[in-house]
């Protein structure tokens, strides 16, 4: 199937093309466009780790010189055009690279890779939303629920235990979360 019928084809020679311009770009301080780069590039390699965490880099140095009010750069909103698990996933990641502190962003964008099943961003992503989440000034316990469920999918189950710890005392009239709690 194509990109034209809604399923994405995975193609590294095509990701590797959009990260070989990626680094440069980042390099040089056109942070925009090294985003736009790390995004196409992962949609045809959205498993790539060393990209990922380029496009976060790259994200960063736009936050840094933009400042913290910037936003969604639009140019970069636009390369992502799509209604495939895969396009969802990058919008979301993009969405909270640009405001990553912002737990409920983080969420989305890990429950998007679980939407793909991309078992290394969900390891990747689900420790920097339980850190964010504990740091919240008002925790909310469906945001544990649901890290503790990503946390069981990808088998830290110690992470598992903490977040359905952390939701139960939210909450500890929940007595199927407690159970859950001393099952992890």
């Amino acid at each position: 199937m194509s990109a034209a019928e809604g399923v994405l084809e995975f193609d590294p020679a095509k990701a590797r093309a959009w990260f070989d311009r990626a680094a440069p770009m980042h390099e040089a301080g056109n942070y925009e466009y090294a985003m736009t780069c790390w995004l196409s590039g992962l949609r045809f390699s959205p498993d790539d780790m060393k990209a990922l965490e380029g496009f976060f880099s790259s994200a960063a140095g736009h936050l840094a010189s933009a400042g913290p009010k910037a936003g969604v750069p639009k140019e970069v909103a636009k390369t992502i055009t799509g209604r495939t698990p895969i396009d969802r996933y990058l919008e979301a990641l993009l969405a909270w690279a640009c405001k990553p502190g912002d737990v409920d962003l983080g969420l989305r964008a890990l429950l998007a890779t679980q939407e793909t099943t991309l078992r290394e961003p969900m390891k990747f992503i689900s420790p920097k939303v339980l850190d964010l989440a504990q740091r919240e000034a008002k925790p909310k316990k469906d945001t544990f629920v649901k890290l503790m469920k990503v946390f069981v999918k990808i088998e830290d189950y110690k992470k598992a235990a903490l977040a359905a710890d952390l939701a139960y005392k939210l909450d500890t009239s929940d007595t199927a979360l407690a159970a859950a709690a001393r099952h992890l």
